[in-house]
């Protein structure tokens, strides 16, 4: 077998002897970056912080009869405090029904397999 130079391409097996293609390799998996996992907690960190400090503010202004005062978004469309609750309760309401229903997945689920096997590993 005639060495590889730096510019030539072997396409040929790697075993010379055997027309056998290597078995495949394992695909090795790469650790989750430890500065990424902190990124992710602080950013998740700071999105509660402001969340909370709206919904306060929410709280606040309808406690003292301004709740329908409009406000400008970030994007500059026009809201109400009154709506931002409502529309806070609404995301919370969906989570506890998407929460139930994937409960109910679950038992489901589990009683199919009681009644008929599990998985066979």
């Amino acid at each position: 077998m005639k060495p590889r130079s730096a510019g030539h391409l072997y396409v040929g097996p790697t075993n010379p002897v055997s027309n056998q293609a290597p078995p495949p390799s394992q695909p090795q998996k790469r650790p989750f970056p430890r500065w990424l996992a902190i990124g992710f907690v602080v950013v998740g960190l700071a999105s509660f912080s402001g969340l909370g400090y709206m919904l306060s503010t929410a709280v606040q202004m309808i406690a003292s009869g301004r709740g329908l005062e409009t406000y400008r978004t970030f994007w500059l469309v026009e809201f109400n405090w009154l709506g931002f609750l409502v529309l806070c309760a609404a995301v919370v309401l969906a989570l506890v029904v998407a929460g139930f229903l994937r409960l109910r997945e679950h038992m489901q689920w589990r009683w199919l397999e009681r009644k008929y096997g599990g998985p066979k590993q």
